[in-house]
């Protein structure tokens, strides 16, 4: 979603700005991970559901519907 690694960390000092001095992109799929980077399979992180249940309602129906209404306009040749 474009979220800065680390930005739901509850921990988190705010005082530290380390992990968004510069934008980087994580390593792709098959990739080897770069140091810097979380892994992947989360064990034993604290409070992780709530977390992602947080990221997946940061889209919500209304931000899904022009998209969907110029496909629709797309389909049945209505594009003005």
């Amino acid at each position: 979603m474009g979220f800065p690694i680390g930005w739901t960390d509850i921990d988190r000092d705010e005082t530290e700005s380390h992990w968004i001095e510069e934008p980087r992109w994580p390593a792709g799929p098959n990739e080897e991970q770069y140091e810097w980077e979380p892994p992947r399979v989360a064990t034993g992180v604290k409070n992780r559901v709530p977390r992602l249940k947080a990221c997946g309602n940061a889209v919500v129906p209304a931000h899904a519907y022009p998209f969907m209404a110029a496909i629709k306009a797309v389909h049945e040749g209505n594009l003005t």
